[in-house]
């Protein structure tokens, strides 16, 4: 009996272990590799086309990468619903290309989406019924949700990096669009961008553009179709002024003029030079800087200030009276001569003593020679020493008594003010350099100067 029991459980073991090696073998798991395109229906390849159709054919969600560039809230960009029946948004291919390209954008171009879709009611609010620039509720590309308007195409650089995103400016605006819908009207816009869901457009009550018409009203509608893109041109004349210009950057380089105002006139310092900047932008170079400038000046080299400073401190003067710099070695000028130079005073040496006897000659009878045998100023006068008496023959005119006229007036020289300050400002000069001398310049030992104040 307990063999025969031992024999029964061990050929149940085989058995399940036998059932189970056929099961793994036989049995298909999703852990394996699985191709979209031969099993389209499988719940995984479906899974993904959900998703990518959702998001437009990128791997990612769009939407939340637009509403960071969006103005306001009434810039309407992720769209209300699930699945094919999606509003108030834009089409998730044309989500997924702007997101693409606004992920690629340079340094110092930042563009916003200022208006995505519009209901009828917003375009009504916008165009009215319809003029030249801005098509009436019905007729526009953002009803549908396959356009957008941006603050700036960064002078020119999205319209020119928008093909390669498969994105189109149709004219010459910052309106955008995917690039199989070429024109910016209803006639353009009448499917969902390539890889896209449509979008359920809010006419409230608007004819839609795909009702049924006869053909004169289709031959009238095929000839005014083309006129269509000429109004869209019109559209960035009233959003003009929402651009900013582009001024390029303070390189000193720029040659090409731009409309007066765009830039402001300053000067600056590249490359270690001042550059001038005009209105329209173009630079100029002002001055070069050997040492380099910071701020609106040049520096002003090391080796420079130290010549200033021995120059200053100099306490003699050279032969010539030039200023050499450099050599320290040599006499250099003096402040004190310097100051003169500028005040246009000229040294002149003292005239030699002279040693000829001055005779003044009082008339033709007597004459009286003096010699500076003493300070006058010390001697008094002693009348008994001279008494002149002047001949009558030499008499050619007497006056008559003057005591009891009135003197003659002379006026005064009047000067200006101007001539009144500069008079001032000599004297206080004059005073100043008075005071100086001991300390700004030696007296020659060989000669003596006398300069004369004129």
């Amino acid at each position: 009996m307990y063999h025969l029991t031992r024999v029964v459980v061990l050929s149940g073991l085989f058995l399940g272990f036998i059932l189970l090696v056929i099961g793994l073998f036989a049995t298909p798991t999703y852990a394996e590799v699985v191709d979209c395109d031969e099993t389209p229906k499988d719940p995984l390849c479906e899974g993904i086309a959900e998703a990518t159709k959702k998001y437009g054919g990128c791997k990612y969600n769009p939407y939340p990468i637009l509403e960071r560039y969006k103005t306001g809230r009434a810039v309407y960009l992720t769209p209300d619903g699930t699945g094919d029946s999606l509003e108030r948004g834009i089409d998730p291919a044309l989500a997924c290309r702007l997101a693409e390209m606004l992920q690629a954008l340079p340094n110092g171009c930042n563009p916003r989406i200022n208006s995505a879709y519009r209901s009828a009611a917003h375009q009504q609010s916008i165009c009215g019924a319809g003029r030249s620039g801005c098509a009436a509720p019905g007729r526009s590309c953002h009803q549908y949700g396959l356009a957008v308007d941006l603050t700036t195409d960064c002078g020119g650089w999205l319209r020119r990096a928008a093909p390669q995103f498969q994105l189109h400016f149709p004219y010459s605006g910052i309106h955008v669009q995917c690039i199989e819908h070429r024109g910016a009207s209803v006639g353009s816009c009448n499917k969902p961008c390539n890889g896209g869901v449509a979008i359920n457009p809010d006419l409230s009550g608007v004819q839609p553009p795909g009702a049924p018409t006869s053909g004169i009203s289709n031959q009238f509608r095929n000839m005014l179709t083309p006129q269509q893109a000429p109004m869209a041109q019109q559209a960035p004349v009233q959003q003009q002024p929402l651009q900013q210009p582009q001024q390029p950057p303070l390189s000193g380089q720029n040659t090409t003029p731009q409309n007066p105002g765009t830039c402001a006139p300053q000067f600056y310092c590249t490359n270690n030079d001042l550059y001038y900047r005009a209105s329209t932008c173009v630079d100029q170079l002002y001055q070069k800087c050997p040492a380099g400038c910071s701020g609106v000046a040049c520096n002003v080299s090391p080796s420079l200030s130290t010549n200033l400073l021995s120059l200053s401190f100099s306490t003699t003067s050279s032969k010539d009276g030039t200023l050499l710099l450099g050599d320290e070695g040599r006499a250099t000028t003096s402040i004190y001569d310097r100051i003169l130079d500028v005040a246009g005073y000229t040294p002149r040496p003292a005239d030699p003593p002279n040693t000829t006897p001055l005779v003044l000659i009082i008339d033709g009878d007597d004459a009286v020679r003096l010699q500076q045998t003493g300070d006058p100023r010390l001697e008094t006068l002693d009348e008994s020493q001279y008494d002149a008496q002047i001949p009558g023959s030499q008499q050619t005119f007497t006056s008559g008594d003057l005591s009891q006229s009135l003197p003659q007036q002379y006026p005064p020289r009047q000067l200006s003010t101007f001539q009144k300050t500069l008079s001032t400002m000599r004297e206080t000069l004059l005073s100043v350099l008075a005071y100086l001398r001991p300390f700004g310049r030696p007296i020659p030992a060989e000669t003596g100067e006398t300069y004369y104040m004129e």
